[in-house]
């Protein structure tokens, strides 16, 4: 639904993603696990990380009864900042 990666305001060296998911189907959906790369501005991969369920969700979130219908999930990733070679990001639900 939405996504936006900047700098952290206090810490250096810090880029901060956020993005915002949905499930539209009619039932509940496993968590997906999520693939972040970042991206240089000829769009080749300059650093790659994948995150399961229990790297991004609240630690007190119920990881098994899944993503319900029709619910929108905001997810908060701070991640390493590769320097001024990263300009985008691409976001795989694995």
């Amino acid at each position: 639904i939405s996504r936006d990666m900047h700098t952290h305001p206090t810490r250096s060296g810090i880029l901060v993603l956020s993005l915002t998911f949905v499930n539209l189907a009619q039932h509940s959906q496993v968590f997906p696990e999520l693939e972040i790369t970042l991206m240089d501005a000829a769009n080749q991969p300059v650093a790659q990380r994948q995150f399961h369920p229990l790297d991004y969700l609240r630690p007190d979130a119920d990881t098994q009864a899944g993503l319900a219908a029709d619910v929108f999930l905001p997810v908060l990733l701070e991640l390493g900042d590769p320097g001024e070679l990263a300009v985008g990001f691409e976001i795989r639900f694995l």
